[in-house]
Order: C-alpha cells, then sequence, then structure tokens
C-alpha cells in the first residue's frame, strides 16, 4: 500500500468514526485532532478544530464551566501561536482524559446538558479530516 493510500484509509476510517460517534466520543475526537495538529506544529488546522470546540459549548447549562472552556481554549491558541505548541498539547491532554472519564462512567449517563456541549458543530469536524 502506497503512503497516499494509507493516509485515504486513515482518512475514510475516521471520517466513518465521526459519522457513528457519540457526542462524548466526537468531543475525544475533537482533542485528539487538536492534539495531532499541535504534534504537526500546525497552527492553521489547530484553530481550526479549536473554533470547532468552542461552537460546541452550550453556555445555557453550566456558564461558569463553558466559559473556562472556551478560556481554556483561547489560552491554548495562544500558546501555540508564537510556537508553544507542547503547551497547548498538555493542556488539551489534560481536558481530553476529562473526557474520557466521563465516557467511562457510562454514556446512558451522559446527556448533552452534561457535556456543556452542542454536538451539532462537532459534525463539522469531518471537514478537518480533509
Amino acid at each position: 500500500m502506497t503512503q497516499t493510500n494509507a493516509v485515504n484509509a486513515t482518512k475514510c476510517y475516521l471520517q466513518a468514526q465521526i459519522k457513528s460517534a457519540a457526542p462524548v466520543e466526537l468531543v475525544i475526537i475533537a482533542y485528539d485532532l487538536a492534539i495531532a495538529a499541535c504534534a504537526q506544529r500546525d497552527l492553521e488546522r489547530l484553530a481550526r478544530v479549536l473554533s470547532v470546540l468552542r461552537n460546541a459549548l452550550d453556555f445555557r447549562h453550566d456558564h461558569g464551566t463553558a466559559t473556562r472552556l472556551f478560556k481554556t481554549y483561547l489560552l491554548c491558541g495562544k500558546l501555540a501561536r508564537p510556537g508553544n505548541f507542547s503547551e497547548a498539547a498538555q493542556l488539551l491532554g489534560e481536558l481530553r482524559e476529562f473526557w474520557v472519564g466521563l465516557k467511562k462512567q457510562g454514556e446512558n449517563e451522559i446527556t448533552g446538558d452534561a457535556l456543556l456541549t452542542r454536538p451539532e458543530p462537532l459534525g463539522r469536524l469531518l471537514n478537518l479530516t480533509v
């Protein structure tokens, strides 16, 4: 398999994963994409993923937590702009582990309210895999 075919296969797999993912899984995938962008030092891709995460926040249910997440996403972008990708990745990794913990509690117990996100913007992750 050529490298191009391998990349295309990976993208197809990720797109299928996104299409069938529960909201909490979409958040985790978004963190994975953001952390990967940091590892690749890809500021443009990181900014796009952070934008999706910010747009998915639901300020109606827990304004304080949503605001803190919003500010953290802004901070990650601010850290990455001058090249501090490792610091941004560390913050994103810690947040990712929090969401993984929520998922482990059982997806049946996790509602959109508890996630503090609106799943529709997370569907835009498909655009970030191409």
